[in-house]
């Protein structure tokens, strides 16, 4: 599924209000989240417009996976882009899919039910989102820049 973008990533350079945060568990169209000193949130997956994925250099010695879930990608571009951000190297994805195999089959088909649950617009396209293969960015700029659109 190819979607056009609502909102075209610099045209109008937006400013990131970001949360990071760890997932815990996906039921019943709800991601449960731990969000560090602020405990447990939980975040309705029909609030998310769009989840940007990513390879990214930079933050570690190896490249890791950005996952943004993106709650007001369609809203007025002079507001703030609000983000739950998740990295790769924080969770292991094997315990929130039924997955054998390795850890990447499992945060490859994580992704794809976040992307089925939420409906959410799939960034930077949809193959590069489900990993075929993931985009990769040079460094963090780099992926907020093009991939967000952010400041």
């Amino acid at each position: 599924l190819d979607l056009p973008q609502l909102e075209a990533p610099g045209s109008a350079p937006r400013p990131l209000k970001r949360m990071d945060a760890i997932p815990l568990r996906l039921a019943d169209g709800s991601l449960t989240l731990d969000v560090g000193e602020r405990g447990k949130a939980s975040l309705g997956l029909d609030r998310v417009d769009a989840i940007a994925v990513a390879g990214v250099r930079g933050l570690k010695a190896k490249p890791i996976v950005l996952i943004d879930l993106i709650t007001n990608w369609t809203s007025d571009s002079s507001q703030p882009l609000k983000i739950v951000r998740l990295r790769s190297d924080r969770f292991d994805p094997r315990n929130l899919v039924d997955a054998t195999g390795t850890g990447l089959a499992a945060l490859k088909a994580w992704i794809a039910l976040l992307l089925e649950e939420s409906g959410a617009m799939p960034l930077p396209d949809a193959a590069s989102a489900a990993g075929q293969p993931f985009q990769m960015q040079p460094d963090l700029e780099t992926y907020e820049r093009e991939i967000l659109g952010a400041l």
